[in-house]
């Protein structure tokens, strides 16, 4: 089968001979965008193949060809070329199927494509863009033109994948109604959520005795394992602070996700090893419902987009009174979860507790396994 090859020079006709392109900062900025890149030719004319291969080989660019179209799409889905430069006269296939067939494909949706045509009729044109071309060029094509016009798609496309891979790593860092707020700013807002906090017990007379880097990597492990039980269930993890965590579930299936997910927490505690100062490890949950502000805190410099209210503060209480490997849940949110799911999961009996800062004690319940 036909081999990614980095075209060697060759004699070829005069009106193929490659001219100065540009001045030289043009010919670099042109050679960074493809330098590298994988350009897949369908097209069954052998000398447009080779001029295209000999026009990129200044650019770095390797190239493959087929002549038929089944095989085009066929080698776009194995070998994920960076572009694909499309023939429409094709031998087995019109090109516009070819297109309709890339589309189609998810593996192939992304790739840029670049129609190749002797077809002048302008409504040809715009079935191919239609269709889902990104751009199109003539036959006989110049050759500042293709690498023009090929430089602008996959620098485009890389580009794109770049800043794909940036948002995930943000994902990392930052909560997604803070990345939504950093991308459409909206004023400070009012929700009903489901608030789970943990933290983890003896935590602090531990570090004393422990190495820091140890401990570091321990919580760390810790921390990760129940961010990604609090993803699953479908909440998010609106902060880190030391050994703690607050979690966010803020639809009116709230209280049972969050049931989920302490339930789920407390399992993993109790079983894994990945953290193995601990075993089990001593990690206490306090689950709240209740109505919250969430908006922007902080200066122009340094700015937190975050939850606030009571539900958050009761949360964190429940969670300080709750033991190693417990968790705490007001009878509100009990009630809600018992609605949702009646009889899956399993509370104790009512406890009246004093809390700091209620007047009166809080009925709540502890989530049996």
């Amino acid at each position: 089968m036909p081999e990614w090859t980095l075209a060697r020079r060759e004699p070829i006709h005069a009106h193929l001979v490659m001219p100065t392109v540009g001045t030289p900062p043009l010919i670099e900025h042109l050679r960074a965008w493809l330098r590298g890149a994988r350009i897949l030719v369908i097209e069954d004319n052998p000398q447009v193949q080779r001029f295209v291969a000999r026009t990129l080989h200044a650019y770095e660019v390797t190239t493959i060809a087929f002549e038929e179209g089944i095989d085009g799409v066929e080698a776009a889905r194995r070998l994920q070329p960076d572009a694909i430069l499309l023939d429409l006269g094709l031998p087995d296939v019109d090109g516009t199927e070819v297109l309709e067939m890339l589309r189609a494909s998810k593996s192939t949706a992304s790739i840029p494509i670049l129609v190749l045509t002797g077809r002048s009729a302008a409504s040809v044109h715009a079935t191919a863009l239609e269709d889902g071309a990104d751009d199109f060029i003539h036959k006989p094509t110049d050759p500042r033109v293709l690498v023009a016009r090929l430089a602008n798609l996959v620098g485009r496309a890389r580009a794109e994948r770049a800043n794909h891979r940036l948002l995930e790593q943000l994902s990392r860092y930052v909560s997604r109604p803070a990345r939504r707020q950093g991308v459409t700013p909206r004023a400070t807002e009012r929700l009903e959520a489901t608030i789970l906090v943990s933290d983890l017990r003896g935590f602090t007379e531990a570090s004393f005795s422990t190495d820091p880097d140890a401990m570091f990597k321990a919580v760390s492990t810790v921390l990760a394992g129940q961010a990604e039980i609090v993803r699953q269930n479908g909440g998010y993890v609106d902060k880190f602070s030391g050994d703690g965590m607050l979690a966010v579930f803020g639809d009116t299936t709230g209280p049972q996700q969050a049931c989920s997910a302490s339930q789920a927490i407390l399992q993993w505690a109790r079983t894994t090893d990945v953290a193995p100062l601990w075993n089990p490890i001593p990690v206490g949950l306090g689950v709240h419902a209740g109505a919250v502000l969430r908006g922007d805190l902080g200066s122009e410099d340094r700015r937190d987009h975050t939850v606030l209210g009571p539900a958050v503060n009761i949360a964190a209480r429940l969670c300080a009174v709750a033991g190693p490997v417990e968790a705490i849940f007001s009878e509100d949110v009990v009630q809600a979860v018992h609605t949702l799911t009646p009889g899956q999961y399993t509370f104790t009996d009512i406890d009246e507790l004093p809390l700091k800062g209620l007047s009166h004690p809080l009925a709540t319940r502890r989530l049996m396994e």
